[in-house]
């Protein structure tokens, strides 16, 4: 059985900063347009738990995090648009969905399933990720 882990920790004011300089250029960079229309939701809703920046520190965090699993990081061969970080419907727990070069890396590794976990503090958001082949 096929087995890696990724982690990573990303401060929500470091993303605040970046937002405050490229804007939506950052946010186009690093999630798709799936993922911009969660954050977009988000952003309509009223005292919103986590920050938006804390929201996208961790899935800033959680694509790095897939990255370290396939041995790549961000970079050459994989870019934060060939990995999602979702939700599932009615419900707060993330998933992960690759697609192009990191799905094409994650068969080649036999990584066929995805679990994350993601969390917030007041300076900081991780994310871990475990993946694994469905096959013992």
């Amino acid at each position: 059985m096929a087995i890696k882990i990724g982690t990573d920790l990303c401060d929500p004011k470091r993303i605040e900063k970046i937002l405050r300089r490229y804007g939506k250029k950052f946010i186009a960079r690093i999630l798709t347009t799936e993922e911009q229309d969660y954050l977009e939701f988000g952003l309509n809703q009223k005292n919103l738990k986590p920050s938006i920046n804390h929201r996208i520190a961790a899935r800033y965090a959680a694509k790095e995090a897939v990255a370290k699993a396939l041995g790549t990081g961000i970079g050459k061969e994989i870019s934060f648009q060939d990995i999602l970080i979702l939700k599932y419907e009615n419900s707060s727990a993330p998933y992960v969905k690759l697609i192009n070069n990191a799905a094409k890396v994650a068969e080649k590794l036999g990584l066929s399933k995805w679990d994350i976990s993601i969390s917030h503090e007041k300076t900081m958001s991780i994310a871990v990720v475990i993946g694994y082949s469905e096959n013992n």
